[in-house]
């Protein structure tokens, strides 16, 4: 079956624990991802080793550009390749990034450009603007998805690549027997969640909208958001089936923490760690687990014919 990921943004350690619990349900599955591999999360280094090694175009794991690969591509080309060639003191500071690259660029790769070619080539190479999988569902009905970063029209645009990679569509699409599954948007952000249901939206896990799937759950933004799940989030096309890497309850706990830890809370000073934990945690858990099913990922179940 097909499954697709999220962005990733360097959260190389969720990234594995996601992609065993798929294998291990699915040994034959096809992954694709949604691009965004680099900048924000903590293992950036890794996860471009990572492609590396394993994205291919017809092989197990396939990916669609998103904007920062293209974004570090463009830096790599317009302004690091020519700053490398010229001579400049060793000292010297790197040309800025928009996001955290060129510090990754400094502390992983030695400045060296040749470190980098492996990456960018499957940028290139193997990194459409969006792809199509047409498939059978369980509910036995033909689907088409459309894979992209950000966005897709069906329509000709001579912009379309931008489309992909940068516009954001709060509503969901109008298509007939087409799913678009993307990321780019956060479901953790304020402006993806007041388009929604309030009583219905999971922040930080997948988002439903009319023929629109947003796999994008902001995991790299954990640590500033720690009251929310902000998972990085992976679907089976065929059932809708959602793979997290760590369920649900572990995400809040964890969460719980660090908010326990880092941040200042007004608790009752009475309370023990323990209990101030406990109350974190229940609190925040219960911003999950009072939602109603999603009114949307019920309309797409009976596009694909799991629904009555």
């Amino acid at each position: 079956m097909h499954y697709v990921i999220g962005d990733v943004h360097g959260c190389y350690k969720e990234l594995q624990l996601l992609l065993n619990k798929i294998d291990s349900k699915d040994p034959d599955a096809i992954i694709y991802f949604v691009g965004d591999w680099i900048d924000r999360g903590p293992q950036t280094a890794d996860v471009m080793q990572w492609v590396v090694d394993n994205i291919t175009t017809r092989g197990k794991y396939r990916s669609v550009r998103g904007n920062h690969d293209q974004e570090a591509l463009d830096w790599y080309r317009k302004e690091f390749i020519p700053w490398s060639r010229r001579k400049h003191d060793s000292s010297e500071a790197l040309p800025e990034t928009t996001y955290d690259f060129s510090t990754v660029v400094d502390k992983s790769f030695n400045r060296d450009p040749d470190l980098l070619k492996p990456f960018f080539k499957k940028v290139i190479k193997a990194m459409p603007f969006n792809a199509t999988v047409e498939t059978t569902t369980i509910g036995n009905v033909n689907m088409t998805y459309r894979i992209c970063h950000a966005s897709y029209s069906n329509k000709k645009r001579t912009n379309l690549n931008q489309i992909n990679l940068y516009e954001r569509n709060y509503w969901g699409y109008n298509f007939d027997n087409e799913i678009v599954v993307h990321g780019h948007t956060p479901t953790i952000s304020q402006d993806y969640r007041l388009r929604g249901k309030a009583d219905e939206e999971l922040p930080g896990m997948i988002g439903y909208r009319p023929c629109d799937i947003n796999v994008d759950g902001g995991c790299c933004f954990f640590e500033n958001y720690p009251g929310l799940a902000c998972m990085l989030c992976g679907i089976c096309l065929e059932t809708l089936e959602e793979f997290y890497p760590y369920s649900l309850e572990e995400r809040i706990m964890e969460g719980a923490k660090l908010l326990v830890k880092d941040y200042y809370l007004p608790l009752p000073e009475a309370l023990s760690e323990d209990e101030k934990l406990q109350m974190i945690y229940k609190i925040n858990m219960e911003r999950y687990l009072t939602k109603k099913p999603n009114e949307y990922r019920e309309m797409l179940l009976e596009m694909i014919g799991l629904k009555n």
